[in-house]
């Protein structure tokens, strides 16, 4: 059953056309992920889905009684409006009756409270209360329930729309870009309540693990059309290798025919029949095929290497502070060449912050960072405003640098490399405020790295950026031979560029774990199956009396006695050396396996003392 019907839409904006002649269906219980390059009509079409912008051609059709919820990159609500309201704001049968409910009661309305009591417990309305505040304790949002949603942070408005759309519960989901601001708890958290086959959704993300987990279907917005794939991201993949070198074998034939009719435009007098005028025209449509897919490449990063002095970063007795909280206390660590650290923790830990120290723009709150001299440090903010909204692209990249030097030591002008990131001639004289999200990420990206930096500082690079970005980007950050800190919620990309984790845990502690992020979830995991719940139980204490046992049993109950106080000593022993090398991977594992053999053979010993204890009663 189709839930949302697309039938021959279109739209386009000033001289670009977006997508047209689109038809599509979303069918109940299907999870669509709709992926394609920054500034395809990606986020135009969710709005047009919404009917929040009027489509050229074609129409959106919704089955009656269907209710559709839209996850915007940017939420808003009436200001004023407490973060409790917004929830209770959602559509819902559920919240109306919620609201209902409590008027009747405000106007001591008897009859009307009792009926509306009767329908909340039919309708399991008096969990609403519950779910809020569940889902606000996920996203990190509880302590801020009576404030107002205007005055908290963009990352917690982005948070607050979520968990508002969560609450709603709707039939269908749109979701632009759900993973951004959250911490990687909160992904794994929302990658498994999506999972939910009621659910019917159709999400932009970047996230490739968490689409992977979710998608059954792909949507392929290219060159104005959508490619419907059924089947997972990974498969996905597959088939579109195979369409693109159909592709290529097409474009080959489409360009050896071009040359021909030139040739034959060319020889042509200028008197045309009725023929040669339908040729011509069909020139044209082959010469706008030929140009459009000679235009579609890859985005290439190539920038001088710098090299790095003896002194990298030394950080001495580093505390990090917000105010009166201490985040991070006395971190000593000195930055060898070709580190690759990985900065993960809940959102509110501190990672920005420790950032801003290691940069200067932060002081930190006790300890100093010691620079090299050669060190150039390259830094990619979050929620950085470099960007002029009034300059033109060109105008903002020209302000760093004319040309760019290559790792080759050749040169090239700005326009140049500006087209090797996808900035076509004609888009380098846009506006920068007319850019899409992921097109100002990109310049952003491309203004940190052509001024040569030996130490990259990546704070959520991956947010908004499409497929083809991300791929080229890790590949130039495989390939970069400085040092790097990255904070990412992206898994997969973590996955392939980090070999240290640095892992904020609250209070002022961080641990350093040698490996990637699936390591250190795995470790987690070991660490946590094989750590066995120590018995709180204390020793049982020798009874007076052993009568009900026989003479062989009373000096099994004895001996017992004596050997599990001795397994306990023990076992107290191996938990406390386990906590103190807790950082240390190849010491942990032969003291968690030691800890569990010592375990095992309590439980034994205290499942037959309780045995002969029966009979002693």
């Amino acid at each position: 059953m189709n839930l949302l019907s697309i039938e021959n839409l279109a739209k386009g904006f000033a001289d670009k056309m977006l997508f047209s002649g689109l038809h599509l269906g979303l069918h109940s219980g299907e999870k669509v992920a709709l992926v394609g390059a920054n500034g395809a009509g990606k986020s135009t079409l969710m709005k047009v889905l919404m009917q929040e912008i009027l489509p050229d051609e074609g129409r959106v059709a919704i089955r009656k009684g269907i209710r559709v919820e839209y996850l915007r990159q940017h939420p808003t609500w009436t200001p004023g409006m407490t973060v409790r309201a917004v929830m209770l704001d959602a559509d819902h049968p559920t919240i109306t009756l919620f609201h209902q409910y409590h008027k009747a009661v405000a106007e001591n309305n008897a009859s009307q409270m009792a009926e509306y009591s009767d329908l909340m417990e039919k309708h399991n309305g008096w969990q609403l209360e519950e779910n809020l505040s569940e889902l606000l304790r996920r996203f990190e949002l509880e302590n801020a329930l009576y404030k107002p949603w205007n005055e908290l942070s963009g990352g917690q408005q982005r948070r607050l729309g979520l968990a508002r759309l969560l609450f709603a519960k709707p039939d269908v989901m749109l979701l632009d870009e759900p993973t951004n601001h959250l911490d990687l708890d909160m992904v794994e958290w929302l990658e498994k309540f999506l999972s939910d086959p009621n659910f019917s959704l159709i999400m932009v993300t970047h996230d490739r693990y968490f689409l992977d987990a979710i998608a059954d279907t792909i949507w392929e917005l290219e060159s104005q059309q959508i490619f419907r794939h059924e089947g997972n991201y990974a498969s996905y993949l597959e088939n579109k290798v195979l369409r693109d070198e159909i592709n290529q074998a097409t474009l080959q034939k489409n360009k050896n025919l071009y040359r021909k009719e030139l040739d034959w435009m060319r020889r042509q007098p200028k008197a045309r029949t009725t023929k040669s005028r339908a040729r011509i025209d069909a020139f044209g449509n082959l010469e706008s095929k030929v140009k459009q897919q000679n235009h579609q490449k890859s985005m290439q990063l190539r920038t001088e290497k710098v090299a790095e002095g003896g002194k990298i970063l030394e950080l001495v007795n580093v505390s990090v502070a917000r105010g009166e909280k201490r985040l991070l206390n006395n971190l000593e660590y000195v930055f060898k060449k070709g580190d690759r650290i990985g900065l993960v923790g809940k959102n509110g830990m501190g990672k920005t912050s420790l950032l801003e120290v290691l940069t200067g723009r932060l002081d930190p709150a006790t300890g100093k960072v010691i620079h090299g001299l050669n060190t150039n440090i390259g830094y990619f903010r979050q929620d950085d405003n470099i960007l002029n909204p009034d300059l033109r692209v060109i105008d903002q990249v020209k302000e760093i640098a004319e040309y760019v030097t290559l790792a080759d030591g050749s040169e090239i002008s700005v326009s140049k490399f500006l087209e090797e990131f996808l900035f076509s001639y004609a888009k380098q004289q846009d506006f920068i405020e007319g850019l899409s999200g992921g097109e100002k990420k990109r310049l952003q990206l491309l203004l940190v790295l052509i001024q040569h930096p030996n130490f990259l500082i990546l704070d959520e690079p991956t947010n908004d950026l499409d497929r083809d970005t991300l791929l080229v980007l890790e590949e130039y950050l495989e390939n970069f031979q400085g040092s790097m800190i990255l904070v990412s919620h992206d898994r997969f990309f973590l996955d392939q560029l980090v070999d240290q984790l640095w892992v904020m845990e609250g209070e002022g502690k961080m641990r350093m774990f040698p490996g990637n992020y699936t390591e250190y979830r795995e470790f987690k995991r070991k660490q946590k199956e094989a750590i066995p719940k120590i018995k709180t139980t204390s020793t049982p204490k020798k009874s007076k009396t052993t009568g009900g046992l026989t003479y062989g049993e009373r000096i099994e109950y004895d001996k017992l006695m004596e050997s599990m106080d001795k397994l306990e000593a023990e076992v107290k022993r191996l938990s406390d050396q386990v906590a103190e090398k807790a950082n240390d991977f190849d010491a942990l594992q032969p003291l968690l396996e030691e800890l569990q053999k010592a375990q095992n053979t309590l439980d034994t010993a205290m499942e037959r003392w309780l045995e002969l204890e029966e009979k002693l009663d």
